[in-house]
């Protein structure tokens, strides 16, 4: 949008206005040279006042030409410019944007008749897919405050009522093999209006909810390591029959795999047992079992049934 010097009568200097601002009657300023060319000897001084080199000139009509493609140009320092004998200057939009709706209530809204999709157009066969980044405002490299903090990205699915729940989806092109086939959009991360999250389902059952062929991989520093939070561990499978919950801790190091130890503790850092990798022996209160099941030597010890109730029959060993 440009910005036209518009002469205040109260003022000499003039004032920059909005072409929806101007209005019949009006004068903007012009380059007298430039003006010269387009008007006969003489009728510029009854026209209007000259200030030094602008002519200030009255605008006798105003109409409406239709939409065509222009293009945008800043220029440094004063922003402004000549375009077609007439003094402009860079301006920006303000306030709000509708497209699909003529009555805006946020800086950019759209209409409500259908969904909508923001995308970068497809072009051309052969041509590859350009990046789409939506980032959050943030502060510049010399600033002298500290710890300044940067926006918040948020993303807002649509309010509904009572039991209605909204959901943002994740989805990307579901790689194939080696080719030219296009690939099909698909859905890879969903969150529910409950909160529920799935990767790889869009019906989470849990919290968190996670469906498919790949390992789940959690790596994190050696001296952070992963917690979990609650009080118990239930391992399920789909299928009928017998199947196990396995515990499988494995390490890569060196380009090999390397032998890694199950290790249990009580909570408070207290040792419970040791799960030896590489021997395969097994230490209750010792952290260094020798034998298939090592016991630790900081008191007595002693294997037993467990006394269950009374009237009830001992059980041999």
């Amino acid at each position: 949008m440009l910005g036209f010097l518009r002469k205040n009568k109260n003022k000499i200097d003039g004032e920059w206005r909005k072409v929806s601002e101007l209005e019949v009657g009006m004068l903007i300023a012009v380059p007298k040279g430039g003006i010269i060319d387009h008007h006969k000897s003489g009728q510029i001084e009854s026209r209007a006042s000259v200030d030094g080199d602008v002519l200030w000139d009255e605008i006798e009509s105003i109409e409406y030409v239709g939409a065509e493609q222009v293009w945008d140009i800043e220029v440094e320092d004063t922003h402004n410019f000549v375009g077609n004998n007439i003094f402009a200057h860079n301006t920006y939009m303000s306030g709000n944007v509708g497209i699909g709706t003529a009555s805006p209530t946020e800086l950019l809204s759209l209409g409500n008749g259908a969904a909508r999709k923001f995308w970068i157009e497809n072009t051309a066969t052969d041509v590859v897919g350009r990046a789409l980044t939506v980032a959050a405002g943030g502060t510049v490299a010399g600033t002298s405050v500290s710890d300044v903090v940067g926006g918040n990205l948020i993303l807002q699915s649509g309010l509904g009522t009572g039991t209605g729940a909204s959901t943002i989806s994740f989805q990307t092109g579901t790689t194939l093999t080696t080719g030219t086939t296009l690939q099909t959009m698909e859905t890879k991360m969903t969150i529910l209006g409950n909160g529920n999250v799935g990767i790889g389902t869009t019906g989470p059952l849990g919290k968190l909810h996670v469906i498919g062929t790949t390992p789940i991989i959690l790596e994190v520093s050696t001296t952070e390591g992963i917690y979990l939070s609650g009080d118990t561990l239930n391992g399920g499978y789909s299928a009928n029959g017998d199947y196990s919950l396995g515990i499988n801790w494995t390490g890569y190091q060196n380009g090999a795999t390397q032998y890694r130890d199950f290790v249990i503790y009580n909570g408070i850092n207290q040792h419970i047992a040791t799960f030896d990798g590489n021997t395969r022996n097994v230490g209750i209160g010792t952290t260094s079992p020798t034998n298939i099941l090592s016991l630790g030597n900081g008191e007595a010890r002693k294997f037993w049934i467990e006394n269950t109730a009374t009237d009830v029959v001992g059980r041999a060993l």
